[in-house]
């Protein structure tokens, strides 16, 4: 964004997964998350969810989650809570499966409706870019992600 001619900018994929996350009732603080991918999402989300609280499980898919702050909450193995492969194709790619009690996926296809984890998490990470980047004085007037998808 530029404003008074100074550029900012955020990243909201993590927030928005967290956000989502939690509207589907899982709550990173507790949680275990397994997660394929390394690039900037995937980096976002393990930096959102670790700074949560929650552990993380990767698995090497086209990149390898490289090294960040989320170090200190990478388990080698173990049960997951939440899976999710960010290495799939967009537009609605189908994911590998990993092993989790529960998997979501990020990839959306035209149609896609605001029950699906992908539009919840698009719908959230708009809702963090307006608080951010957007609107950030007028956060308290801004729905709470239930009531958006609600409007979609």
């Amino acid at each position: 964004m530029r404003s008074g001619g100074c550029w900012s900018g955020a990243n909201t994929d993590g927030l928005g997964f967290v956000s989502a996350c939690r509207h589907i009732g899982v709550d990173p603080s507790i949680a275990t998350l397994r997660i394929r991918g390394g690039g900037s999402a995937a980096r976002s989300i393990a930096g959102a969810w670790s700074s949560e609280g929650g552990s993380i499980i990767p698995e090497t898919g086209r990149r390898t989650l490289s090294s960040g702050p989320w170090d200190d909450r990478i388990l080698e193995s173990g049960q997951a809570d939440l899976a999710v492969d960010l290495d799939a194709s967009p537009a609605g790619g189908e994911s590998t499966d990993l092993e989790g009690d529960m998997q979501v996926s990020v990839s959306y296809a035209k149609g896609a409706s605001a029950d699906e984890f992908a539009v919840m998490m698009l719908a959230a990470q708009h809702l963090h870019a307006w608080k951010t980047l957007f609107a950030p004085s007028r956060e308290n007037d801004l729905p709470n992600l239930t009531e958006f998808l609600s409007r979609l």
